[in-house]
């Protein structure tokens, strides 16, 4: 049987801050919170990462989602009615918890590479490479164009990738503290690039910086706003809850 393209996203930045611990807000994520929501039909896989350039939000959490549509489900709004006492007492405490919903406008893999079958993801890399933009109206069609036409295929050259995956937001919210909160620094965003790759060191790579010397990107870049590049590491692959 073919499983249909998972073309939802569900991203999930998140700074603990001064009143919640490393260990509480990773107790709480691994055993609590991501489980719960794999319980959701449409779900697909929950992981977790931690930031590796210093920066906040320190902790991104990625769920595949069969369709953005998932998060208008009765299954996922029953979440919040069935929260843990856990969950009640963490969500106050938190400096910055903030959700996106995307969908996907394209997958690219490495030049000279077959792309797997539908739906065969790879296992998840080491590191994830994180690029927000927001393109205003009167750009966007524009920046798409030269993301797809151009920049994706250069970036596809780029030493230690193995998926580039594009979205567009759908909706965010935010659901406790603030944006800034602790330091955040997370500015509004439309469109995610999302790398997996082998390498936290991608995007200091020369052929990283090669993508964009073109006139194409010196064209559209400086009509981008809030550019922003964050850099991750696996932290927890979150397993389903039992029972």
């Amino acid at each position: 049987m073919t499983t249909a393209i998972q073309t939802g996203l569900l991203f999930a930045y998140a700074e603990p801050g001064a009143a919640v611990s490393d260990e509480e807000f990773n107790d709480w994520s691994n055993h609590d919170h991501a489980p719960r929501r794999l319980t959701v039909p449409g779900f697909h896989t929950a992981l977790r990462y931690s930031a590796t350039d210093s920066l906040a939000p320190s902790y991104l959490a990625l769920y595949d989602l069969a369709a953005p549509s998932v998060l208008a489900s009765d299954a996922y709004k029953a979440l919040g009615a069935q929260a843990s006492e856990t969950e009640k007492h963490m969500l106050p405490r938190l400096a910055n918890l903030n959700r996106s919903v995307f969908e996907l406008i394209s997958t690219t893999y490495p030049a000279g590479s077959a792309a797997p079958p539908p739906n065969d993801a790879p296992h998840p890399t080491p590191y994830v490479l994180v690029v927000t933009n927001l393109a205003p109206p009167g750009v966007a069609a524009a920046f798409n164009s030269w993301y797809e036409d151009e920049h994706l295929a250069r970036l596809a050259t780029v030493p230690g990738l193995v998926r580039i995956r594009r979205y567009k937001l759908q909706s965010n919210v935010q659901l406790a503290g603030s944006r800034s909160g602790a330091g955040s620094k997370d500015p509004e965003y439309n469109f995610l690039a999302l790398f997996d790759v082998t390498r936290d060191d991608f995007s200091a790579l020369p052929e990283f910086a090669a993508s964009v010397d073109t006139e194409w990107s010196r064209k559209i870049l400086p009509q981008v706003q809030n550019t922003n590049i964050r850099r991750f590491k696996l932290h927890t692959v979150v397993q389903r809850a039992e029972g």
